[in-house]
Order: structure tokens, then C-alpha cells, then sequence
């Protein structure tokens, strides 16, 4: 197994970093976000590759890594905009990212889709993509303009809206539905995003 070295004096670095899931490319990774720990990290690990944050005070302590040691430079901004690989793009996509943002998301997107009614926790798509929670949530928020609980909110509301509009069921039966064991709390979120409360909605809705 390859052993990686992460330098990266961010924290936000050191997060996207560390979670690539480096056990999928048979590596294990340490990260090191001071020069003290680098230093100590490279007597002791002997790495086969140091990534080293793009900005990172860490020049010259990639210098004297060891002859064995590949130093690569890396922007984890990057890992915020990912591309689809040469060669593994999906049928009709133009080349690098395309428009449906990366692919962790649009699967998000449609587990969200499939699943919204669930009590689902942002840890629990995070896993289902295989991605770190924090990334994850950095990630879903670039990719979709929006967080992932007011995401899957406005999800849940549409079919709301959907339901009062097309069927004569009971508000509290529609707030059940679509994820909400708790009326009271469903009518409120229903007034404060859409300005009227669910019955008034039905009423009004042509």
C-alpha cells in the first residue's frame, strides 16, 4: 500500500483532502497541517507521495523529501470542481464538467429525488456518494446554489404544492407524505417559504 503525505496548512485544504478515499487507490494518507508536522511526518513515514497545498509555506521542506518520495503541487480548490475523467464521460456530455454539476451530486440529486419523503440526514447522502459530510456539504452548496436541508426542503414543498393542488387529501395526511410527522411544523415551513399557509394554498391554487 502507497503511502501519501498530506502538507496542507488550511483546514479547509486539509479536509478536502483527506477525504479522497484513498483506501479505494490502495493508499493510507496522514495529514500534516505545520511545518513541525511535516517534518516529523517524513522521518517517520519515508512517504511515497507528498501533496503539497499551493501556497502552503512548505517550498522547502518538499526539497529535501526523500529520493523516493514523489512531490506533487496541488490547488484543492479543484477538488471542488471536478471533471468526469477522459475516456468515462456519460453518452452526450461535453467534455469536462458538465452541466448537471459532478457526478457525486447528480447522484445525490436523484437518491434525494427518490427518497425525499424519508428522514433523510445530510451524513446519510454524504454516505451514499461516498464522500466526507463536510465535503459533501461544501460540494452540494457550489454545485446547486443551495444548502442541503433548505434543498430538500423546497423539494418536499413542491410535492406539497403538487398534492394540495391534484388530490382531497387532509393537509396533515400531505405533511405526513412528504416527510413531515408534524403538521404544525409542516404549515409553518409551508407559510414561511411560499407566503401562505397549505390551506389557504388549496383555496387559492387554480
Amino acid at each position: 500500500m502507497k503511502r501519501v503525505l498530506i502538507a496542507a496548512g488550511a483546514p479547509m485544504a486539509r479536509l478536502l483532502l483527506a477525504s479522497i478515499h484513498w483506501e479505494a487507490l490502495r493508499a493510507e494518507a496522514v495529514v500534516a497541517g505545520t511545518k513541525e508536522e511535516v517534518l516529523h511526518a517524513l522521518r517517520e513515514r519515508n512517504p511515497d507521495l507528498l501533496l503539497v497545498e499551493n501556497g502552503a509555506p512548505f517550498e522547502e521542506i518538499s526539497k529535501i523529501a526523500g529520493a523516493g518520495t514523489q512531490v506533487v503541487r496541488i490547488d484543492p480548490c479543484e477538488l471542488l470542481n471536478p471533471t468526469e475523467p477522459a475516456g468515462k464521460q456519460e453518452a452526450g456530455a461535453p467534455a469536462g464538467r458538465d452541466k448537471g454539476g459532478s457526478r457525486a451530486i447528480r447522484r445525490a440529486r436523484a437518491y434525494l429525488e427518490q427518497n425525499f419523503a424519508e428522514p433523510l440526514r445530510l451524513d446519510d447522502v454524504a454516505g451514499y456518494v461516498e464522500l466526507n459530510p463536510a465535503y459533501f456539504s461544501a460540494l452540494f452548496k457550489k454545485e446547486t446554489g443551495k444548502t442541503f436541508s433548505d434543498y430538500l426542503v423546497e423539494r418536499r414543498l413542491r410535492a406539497a404544492q403538487s398534492l394540495l393542488q391534484s388530490t382531497g387529501k387532509s393537509v396533515s395526511e400531505i405533511a405526513e407524505t412528504v416527510g413531515y410527522n408534524d403538521v404544525k411544523y409542516f404549515s409553518r415551513l409551508f407559510k414561511k417559504h411560499l407566503g401562505v399557509k397549505p390551506s389557504e394554498y388549496r383555496r387559492i391554487s387554480p
